[in-house]
């Protein structure tokens, strides 16, 4: 693994929003860890805890089929 930071999977729901990415209600930490587990989604453990890069944010994704959100239109 390469020295890029690395963050807690339990931040990856802000770090999404962060990018504009549309979550739904089910996509909860439960959801993230579960898709770790499974190797749907690059991320690894750290002392027993699991945490992803914010490089990777483009494979996760894609892995799970997210979309931007929409833009509304300023008043």
């Amino acid at each position: 693994m390469s020295g890029q930071p690395v963050e807690r999977l339990s931040l990856i729901n802000r770090a999404l929003h962060e990018a504009g990415y549309e979550l739904t209600k089910d996509q909860t930490d439960r959801f993230f860890r579960s898709c770790a587990v499974n190797c749907q989604i690059p991320a690894h453990q750290v002392n027993g805890r699991w945490h992803f890069r914010r490089d990777d944010l483009p494979e996760i994704v894609k892995a799970l089929g997210l979309r931007k959100a929409r833009q509304t239109a300023a008043a």
